[in-house]
């Protein structure tokens, strides 16, 4: 699921990641997966250290192998914890956002973002019914589990 977007005015940099969480979350995330953590890292405990203080980054298995003088501690790749994790999530989401690339080079910015909402919004809904779903489910679940501890609260009749 995609969560959120933005334009970038310039190219990527570690300043992109780190105005995206220090401006977007209350808390910065636990974990961090970005193809440039080492450098973004540095920049982020440079500016904010207090915030980003839980935060544990990793570059993603892509591009780990392209870094030379990287600490082996950045590699997502030396944690099993990681094992299942989809690193590449940004780029499928960068490749599926491609699609609507030549629509909104002729659009002003405010329909760009509208445009771009509702794509994105249209991407996200067969998860979203799914996840609707489970909660259901969880739902029904919890409240038979209610009702089974009233059931065994209750006084016998004998």
């Amino acid at each position: 699921m995609i969560w959120g977007f933005f334009f970038m005015q310039r190219h990527e940099s570690p300043r992109t990641p780190f105005h995206m969480f220090y401006n977007r979350f209350p808390t910065a995330p636990a974990n961090i997966i970005f193809d440039n953590w080492c450098n973004t890292h540095k920049y982020m405990f440079a500016r904010e250290p207090s915030f980003f203080k839980y935060t544990r980054g990793y570059i993603d298995k892509l591009h780990f192998c392209n870094h030379c003088g990287c600490q082996i501690a950045y590699d997502m790749r030396q944690f099993t914890n990681l094992n299942g994790v989809n690193s590449q999530v940004c780029e499928q989401c960068n490749s599926l956002l491609k699609r609507v690339v030549m629509q909104i080079r002729y659009m002003r910015a405010d329909s760009a973002m509208e445009y771009v909402r509702a794509f994105i919004e249209n991407l996200n809904e067969p998860r979203l019914l799914e996840l609707e779903k489970e909660m259901a489910n969880e739902q029904a679940f919890s409240e038979s589990l209610v009702e089974l501890g009233n059931e065994l609260d209750a006084p016998s009749g004998s």
